[in-house]
């Protein structure tokens, strides 16, 4: 079942859970801390929609540039600008000045999921291809058990702006192995070559690109509306705590874990 799990890819696959503890310790409950700075219901859909938006107007750019320049080097850039930003939101006191930040922190997505994607097909091969990214994309529900559940606990205890730490130490200590990662260096003599882009206006690959978009397009905005509302809702007609609604995540994160290896 591990064959062809290599040494890189268990490092990546701990830079993966590294990033997604990044992004699961402060996103499903972060409308609950933009209310601490004094947004409303308005504000708050103003800023994660602003970094939504940069992510995925930098999303095709920075798959061009991965297939350019050193992938490890993408690495290591998301795990500095991940600490950087999260650093400064704990010390934010306004939603407007969370929003520059967090729309930095946004920017990350769109460096790391190309790159991750462009290393596990570079160690893959065709028999077992599926599987490894089945296994590798474990790491999504791992952090999605953990990540609302553990900063739940921490917002309870001390406050969100130890949650920004912790995410800030996390994603520091995610650059050694990111760069511990080997790449698989050009022959000697061949030439880089650019991306054909012209290769994504034929009919095949069109047909493909618009089927893969659309639908997560309309899957992802279902889920990005109802995750906004979710924490919001539940804090004000149950009262619930932020440990709580954590485990309204967690949970669905955990029948996604149960359904990844299967389907790889």
């Amino acid at each position: 079942m591990l064959r062809g799990f290599s040494r890189d890819l268990a490092l990546l696959f701990t830079v993966n859970i590294a990033f997604g503890l990044s992004t699961q310790m402060i996103n499903p409950l972060f409308p609950l801390f933009l209310g601490t700075v004094g947004a409303g219901e308005a504000e708050a859909s103003y800023v994660v929609s602003a970094g939504s938006l940069a992510s995925t107007v930098l999303m095709f750019p920075s798959g061009v540039m991965v297939d350019r320049f050193s992938k490890r080097l993408f690495l290591a850039l998301n795990a500095a600008v991940v600490a950087a930003s999260v650093y400064l939101m704990s010390s934010a006191g306004s939603w407007r000045l969370v929003l520059p930040f967090y729309v930095a922190y946004s920017l990350v997505g769109a460096l790391f999921v190309p790159t991750r994607m462009a290393m596990i097909s570079e160690k893959a091969t065709v028999q077992n291809r599926a599987l490894l990214f089945g296994l590798m994309n474990m790491a999504w529900p791992i952090t999605g058990i953990i990540g609302p559940m553990v900063s739940g606990l921490i917002v309870e205890a001390s406050g969100w702006r130890n949650v920004f730490l912790v995410v800030t130490v996390l994603s520091a200590l995610s650059l050694v192995p990111a760069l511990m990662i080997r790449e698989r260096g050009r022959e000697p003599g061949a030439e880089r070559k650019a991306p054909d882009l012209r290769r994504l206006l034929e009919r095949d690959t069109l047909r493909v690109l618009l089927v893969m978009s659309v639908t997560p397009f309309l899957m992802t905005t279902a889920i990005g509306a109802v995750n906004l509302v979710v924490p919001l809702y539940l804090e004000d007609a149950y009262g619930l705590t932020a440990f709580n609604i954590g485990l309204f995540f967690t949970a669905s994160n955990l029948v996604t874990l149960l359904t990844q290896v299967p389907a790889g």
